[in-house]
This record gives C-alpha cells, structure tokens and sequence, in this order.
C-alpha cells in the first residue's frame, strides 16, 4: 500500500554530496550512506526532506549530529540524529528492522526509493529486486526489470524488515550492491553503539543536552513544513580510512511546513 511503501523512507539532501535517500530507525535516527554525509560539518548543513501523510504538506529539517553521529567508511553509512518533531509532522515512522539470516538466493526483496531532487520534484517508487549473493557485508541484488530505480541510500526490505541500504545502485554487469543491517548492528554492537544508534539510551536527569564541538559555528535548524499539492498513488515497478565519530545529545526542535509546489508521486 501507499502508506507502507512510504513508511520510513526519506530523502536526503547534502550541501556537497547531493541528493539521496535514508530510512528512520528510530523517531530521531536516520540511517543512510555515509557518501551523502560523513563528518560533523555536513550533517549541520545536511536536509532530511518528506512528504506528509496527507499530502499537502512537505516536511523538512536539518540533522542533529550534537545528539548522535555514527559513521564508518568500510560499511558505508551513517546514522544521524533528527528532530522529533520531523516524524511528528511528517508521519513518517521508524521501520522495523529485520534479520537476513536464512534468506536464500532467488529471493525476492523490495527497495524502496524517493527519486528527484525532492518532495516537490519526486516521489516514491517500489521496486523488485533478487539476492544473487551474500557476503560478510553485503547483499548482492539485480532489478527484475530494467526500470526499477534505486539511489544511494535507499532501505531493502524483506518481508517488510529492513535488511539493507543501498550503497552501490549501479554497477556494469555486478547489478545492485546494499550493506546489511546485520553488519551494521555487528559493527554498532562491537563498538558499544547499538543503544546510542537506535535511541535507546536513558536521558540523564536534569539534562539532556551535549553541547557541539567548541569549532562549529552551526547549529542544527528547526524542521520546515511547506503545503503541497495532492499526489497520486505509490508506482510499483515488479518484475580513503577514517575512524568511527560519535556524539549524543540535544534538543529537537518544532516542526515547520511548506507548501508543495509540484504534484509529484507521494
């Protein structure tokens, strides 16, 4: 359905890196590439944009790495901090993340992908993919038609679970490569992140707030809301090394909304 095919699935707008997607794993986490955001000073400049459940709203917000940033170059992907109020304004949810453990080659899976530059230039296109391979890292995917459209950072799902992002949309004659969930969390586990990832940790008394790094002149803005015009029904198309960041904390801010000017897919 329209509603499921939307749930979690975001866009991603970099100041340096483009446009891409992303995919709640919490009210305040976003999970994505690390090739759209990588570093504290991109997040602070990096938009999460979506569409409204009714339609006429577009709903975007700047993240907030002061309350978390993950990031690791070997697995490609980031997870980054959002305002509550985003979730709370756009009705885009955190999706239920699964196990690819079991899943044999030939299976079907889902990637589910926001094309354009945005919520008033694009929507949301559900595409079938089938498992090739599986590595230590790595689901090896191909289109089951050639009009199937994936980007970077674009969530896998099976049986409606996440199990992957989409870090390689493109390759000659390789098809589709995502990154597992499974190795995420292996690697989150490891370094002692998994609560810090997926929001679960308590929030000390009397405080809950972290300051940003003493350089950074930025600070994360509150989330836009813009009216928008109404839009039809999902499309379905079947058949260099660096260390580990990490900071947690801060205050989100109100929602705000804009209208849409373009009535593209939801």
């Amino acid at each position: 359905t329209r509603s499921q095919a939307m749930a979690g699935v975001v866009w991603v707008k970099s100041a340096g890196n483009g446009v891409g997607n992303g995919v709640l794993i919490a009210e305040q986490r976003l999970l994505t590439s690390r090739q759209l955001l990588f570093t504290y000073p991109d997040a602070i400049v990096t938009v999460v944009e979506a569409g409204d459940a009714s339609g006429t709203q577009i709903v975007s917000a700047t993240c907030e790495p002061a309350k978390c940033l993950l990031a690791n170059q070997a697995l490609e992907f980031c997870i980054v901090g959002i305002p509550s109020s985003f979730s709370a304004s756009s009705g885009v949810g955190a999706v239920e993340v699964g196990d690819d453990a079991g899943i044999e080659n030939g299976a079907s899976l889902e990637i589910r992908c926001k094309t354009g530059d945005g919520a008033d230039f694009g929507g949301t296109v559900v595409s079938e993919v089938v498992l090739d391979g599986v590595t230590d890292t790595e689901l090896l995917l191909h289109a089951v038609l050639s009009g199937a459209e994936c980007t970077v950072g674009s969530p896998v799902f099976y049986k409606d679970r996440l199990v992957a992002i989409v870090t390689r949309p493109s390759l000659p004659d390789e098809g589709l490569r995502a990154t597992r969930l499974a190795a995420i969390k292996h690697k989150l586990q490891r370094r002692s992140q998994e609560d810090l990832a997926f929001d679960r940790l308590p929030v000390p008394h009397g405080s809950n707030t972290v300051r940003p790094p003493a350089n950074d002149t930025k600070g994360s803005e509150a989330a836009v809301a813009r009216p928008t015009q109404s839009r039809p029904a999902v499309a379905n198309v079947k058949p260099e090394k660096k260390s580990w960041e990490g900071t947690a904390g801060g205050n989100a801010p109100e929602a705000t909304v804009r209208p849409r000017s373009w009535g593209g897919r939801a």
